[in-house]
This record gives C-alpha cells, sequence and structure tokens, in this order.
C-alpha cells in the first residue's frame, strides 16, 4: 500500500516542481526585447520637391544654392521661364500671378517648377529672374488694355512691362510692316490669347521703331550718298 501511494506522489511532485520554476532569461533575450522596445529615429529631409517633365533639359549648377520648396506667385506683367539663365531657350511664359515653387537659386536667376500652361497636369520647370516677384515700376507700365493702345494694336506683357503691339493672324501676316513678322504669341493684359509682330532684325542691331504702337516704320532720311571725289 505504501509503494502505491509513493507512485502517485512522485509524478505529482514533479509537475508541481516543474510549474513552480522561474523561466530563465538569457542575455541574447534581453537584448532582443531591449532592441524591439527602443524608438526609432525618423529623419525628415522635407518635402520633395515637384517632378517636373522637362528635368533632364534644365540647366543645373554646382555652386547654386538650394531653396527648401518655397510656393510663390509671379508679380511681374510676364515672366520666361528659360532652360539655362540668362538668356536660354524659352521653357514657358507665365502671366502674372502663376504660383511657382522655388529649389534653387544662381546669380540673380531662381530655379522654379510650375503648371505647364498648355498642359495643366504636367509640371515644368526653368529659371526666371528674380525681379519676376516683384511688381514692375508704374513707368515700365506703357499700356493696361489693348483699348489703350488704338486700333488694331494689342496690350502685351514683357518681362520689363507692357507695351502696345501690332496685331497680326496666321492669315494676316501681311499686317505686320517691314522687318517684322506675325511671330509673337501670348496672352494680352487682359488674359486673352493674342498674335503680334516682332521684329526681325538681330537683337544687336536694334528693333526698328514703329508709329502708333508698332505701326508702320519709320524711315530715316540719310540724305544722298557723297560722290566720289576723282580729283576734279
Amino acid at each position: 500500500m505504501r509503494n502505491v501511494a509513493l507512485e502517485l506522489c512522485l509524478p505529482l511532485a514533479l509537475v508541481l516542481g516543474l510549474a513552480g520554476c522561474p523561466k530563465k532569461h538569457d542575455g541574447g533575450d534581453a537584448a532582443s526585447d531591449a532592441t524591439s522596445d527602443a524608438p526609432v529615429a525618423v529623419v525628415d529631409s522635407g518635402p520633395a520637391a515637384p517632378e517636373a517633365a522637362n528635368v533632364n533639359e534644365i540647366a543645373r549648377f554646382g555652386d547654386e544654392t538650394k531653396i527648401a520648396n518655397e510656393i510663390a506667385k509671379t508679380e511681374a506683367p510676364l515672366t520666361v521661364a528659360r532652360k539655362s539663365p540668362p538668356n536660354g531657350e524659352w521653357v514657358a511664359r507665365l502671366a502674372r500671378g502663376t504660383e511657382v515653387t522655388k529649389i534653387a537659386s544662381h546669380e540673380g536667376q531662381v530655379l522654379v517648377v510650375f503648371a505647364n500652361p498648355k498642359k495643366t497636369d504636367e509640371r515644368l520647370m526653368g529659371w526666371v529672374v528674380e525681379a519676376a516677384f516683384k511688381a514692375a515700376a508704374a513707368a515700365a507700365q506703357k499700356c493696361k488694355a489693348d483699348k489703350d493702345c488704338g486700333g488694331k494694336n494689342v496690350c502685351v506683357p514683357h518681362e520689363n512691362g507692357t507695351k502696345c503691339e501690332k496685331a497680326c493672324s496666321t492669315t494676316n501676316t501681311a499686317a505686320c510692316p517691314e522687318h517684322f513678322a506675325c511671330t509673337g504669341e501670348g496672352l494680352n493684359a487682359e488674359g486673352k490669347t493674342v498674335q503680334y509682330c516682332v521684329s526681325t532684325l538681330p537683337a544687336d542691331a536694334g528693333a526698328p521703331k514703329a508709329q502708333d504702337g508698332g505701326g508702320a516704320v519709320v524711315a530715316v532720311d540719310a540724305g544722298k550718298p557723297a560722290a566720289a571725289d576723282g580729283g576734279k
């Protein structure tokens, strides 16, 4: 009888003994728990620059100053965005009040990203002058609307102000005087797309002077050519 009781007590003691033993933690488990509980540092690199469809066509400079995606609006009557400053190929003409994102600057020029005026779901980038974000002087405003320019002329914004230009069209290129061609196109001061005459002379030759905001060219009379002195 004593042997039977002993046989019953031994398994029960083993079970109770195992249940009462605390679990042993080794160094590996402790390190794992500490690692899982440690806070993860997140580095804020700032907002990403807007993507531009023509990013590979734009000039960049090693010494340009980065701008942290500053949102701004143009103030000049017209802003020309270019592939490279200061006189590179045009990317787009931006009307006053166009919203842009500034991403860099270099020698008085600002690299901006903006909505393509001809395809609003596409972004473009280009270099513009710093003065684009300042209102033009009143003296540079030659007109405010087409009515200020008289018949057959339009008020066109330029980078340095507004000016009356001779109106033309693809079906009326004869409206342009000598040394002009109907190659100008853009928004007038009222936001309407217009075409106008542009000088065909080289930039260093100076544009011919025109009457009444782009009318007929004024010819300068230089007099008769001097006769060659034959010694008589």
